[in-house]
């Protein structure tokens, strides 16, 4: 089935609104999305680098060497990713009594008065070992269940391989997205001693959930917004394709249609009223110059055919 002039038009139309919606919504969301995550990776940069230089170098030394000893004699390390399985709670518990640790406690009170009044989810302390590739846990600010046992270690994330044997840069913020945490970014920066050695590195999480959630809202509201100002747009330039170009055209085609159905002289295109402006109406001027050469034509040739 062939379509009609009007018909193309139309869905030319549509498709062009279609693409530069989509366009509009993409765009958008990348340049919303980046913008966000600038700024709450400049965020967890500037609060990890507070917590290195707030928290007491050296008592942080005390107990990462304690924590290390016990690390570096165990034989059988369960990932954090085992959690609750009986290996992990066997392996878990030889740091259990260095949360009673007086050095242990005073670091972790430090660590938590900065975290209680921070937009900080999670704050506290890493050991990386670079040849393992572990992150382990030293002291955590958390409470309750959420409390992550000292010793406890994760993989390094692949996004900070570059930086592993850099540590004295300590780790840029990187954004994660898992199925238990949801959207996280993380920084790391390195904590001293009253030496200027490194002996652990600061720690914060930041959740960016919330933000997902009104990004996603935002997206969605501009979506609809979009949709309706397609729709409105698409039904004016219908309209007006149709009163400007497809009724002309028609009006024009139908005074051609009525030279085969009528004899004499014409004034259908002389009678048709197109003011468009643009090339319809100088085909119109076209068409009833046409129709004055053809009335001439045939008058002559009947006065000619009168006098033979």
């Amino acid at each position: 089935m062939k379509l009609s002039l009007g018909g193309k038009i139309v869905i030319l139309i549509i498709l062009i609104a279609v693409i530069l919606n989509g366009t509009c919504i993409s765009v958008s969301a990348i340049v919303f999305s980046k913008i966000m995550e600038k700024e709450y990776i400049i965020t967890s940069d500037s609060m990890a680098a507070t917590v290195a230089a707030v928290v007491d170098g050296d008592k942080v030394e005390i107990i990462t060497n304690k924590v290390m000893k016990i690390y570096s004699k165990s034989e059988n390390k369960v990932c954090n990713t085992e959690w609750e399985t009986p290996e992990f709670d066997s392996y878990a518990e030889q740091y259990l009594h260095l949360m009673e640790d007086e050095t242990y406690i005073e670091v972790q009170n430090s660590l938590r008065e900065i975290q209680d009044v921070s937009e900080a989810d999670c704050v506290y302390t890493l050991r990386i070992c670079p040849e393992e590739k572990t992150a382990v846990y030293i002291v955590d600010a958390a409470y309750n269940e959420e409390l992550v046992t000292p010793g406890c270690f994760d993989m390094v994330e692949e996004v900070c391989y570059p930086y592993i044997h850099k540590l004295n840069m300590g780790f840029p913020a990187f954004i994660t997205n898992t199925e238990e945490y949801g959207w996280v970014v993380t920084s790391c920066m390195p904590i001293y001693n009253s030496k200027g050695d490194i002996v652990c590195f600061a720690a914060v999480d930041l959740s960016m959930n919330d933000v997902k959630a009104v990004e996603n809202r935002f997206m969605i509201s501009l979506a609809v917004l979009l949709l309706l100002l397609t729709v409105i747009i698409c039904i004016i330039c219908i309209a007006y394709v149709k009163k400007k170009i497809i009724k002309p055209i028609n009006m024009l085609s139908e005074a051609a249609g009525q030279y085969r159905q009528k004899n004499g002289s014409h004034n259908e295109f002389k009678n048709i009223n197109i003011h468009t402006g643009d090339e319809l109406e100088v085909l119109l001027g076209s068409m009833i110059q046409m129709e004055k050469d053809i009335d001439n034509y045939i008058e002559n040739l009947t006065q000619t055919k009168a006098q033979l």
